[in-house]
């Protein structure tokens, strides 16, 4: 589903709610991204970022294997959930 994507105007340290995320490429510094976290609003089809940060690509690596490792979403991988109902 594609979202329009806004800021929010304040940003919070810790706590802030988000129920989903995206993976930018930083164009200014190809070896890194960044990562929005996002809370989505699926009747307005809008998003706002909550939260940015930047990371080295590598990075993500190393998320994904935390997240396989400690999580078990490694059976999800094959069947994500964004891809259901579209």
């Amino acid at each position: 589903m594609s979202y329009d994507v806004e800021f929010g105007n304040t940003a919070q340290t810790v706590g802030l709610y988000s129920n989903a995320f995206r993976v930018v490429e930083d164009s200014d510094t190809p070896s890194d991204c960044f990562i929005d976290f996002l809370i989505t609003n699926s009747s307005e089809k809008k998003a706002i970022v909550t939260t940015r940060i930047r990371v080295r690509k590598e990075f993500l690596y190393e998320m994904i294997a935390h997240l396989v490792k400690n999580f078990g979403i490694g059976s999800i991988l094959s069947n994500p959930i964004s891809n259901k109902g579209e």
